[in-house]
């Protein structure tokens, strides 16, 4: 996803990142899978909807702890979206995603796709995402996890 895209700025995304650290992550359920072939297992989980960028849009996160440090996969998708598949990496896509890793910080998805069960809602998301995340010349992330999660984060 190219940085003109509002969604991918370096500051809209530290901004995420700095904002989901100091969340009390309140939600129910799993996000599950691998990074880069290794287990990420979420520690905690949250969901909520969120109103600002160009509309309102749902982000789900799995916040894990490693032996290298704390990680997170967080997606986000417009809240009016349709369709329950979406491409990650495009700016057209009503869907996007990013992971950080604490030592080396935050990697965009550039390809790959979401997909859920059930059109998502502030009070439930279920589905998956598969993709690679990489930020400038880094080598790519491969992000493959699960998620069902429920309720919502306080605001």
């Amino acid at each position: 996803m190219a940085t003109s895209d509002p969604r991918n700025t370096p500051a809209s995304v530290e901004k995420l990142i700095t904002d989901i650290k100091a969340a009390a992550l309140k939600g129910r359920g799993t996000f599950t899978g691998t990074v880069d072939g290794k287990d990420f297992t979420a520690a905690a989980v949250g969901l909520q909807l969120v109103g600002s960028l160009p509309k309102p849009y749902l982000q789900f996160i799995g916040r894990a702890e490693s032996a290298t440090g704390g990680e997170l996969v967080a997606i986000q998708i417009y809240d009016d979206a349709e369709g329950l598949t979406h491409e990650l990496g495009s700016e057209e896509s009503p869907a996007w995603a990013h992971y950080f890793h604490e030592p080396f910080g935050y990697f965009y998805a550039r390809n790959g796709e979401v997909s859920f069960d059930l059109k998502p809602t502030p009070n439930h998301v279920k589905g998956k995402i598969e993709g690679n995340f990489q930020h400038n010349n880094e080598p790519p992330r491969a992000v493959k996890c699960e998620f069902d999660i429920w309720e919502t984060l306080d605001n």
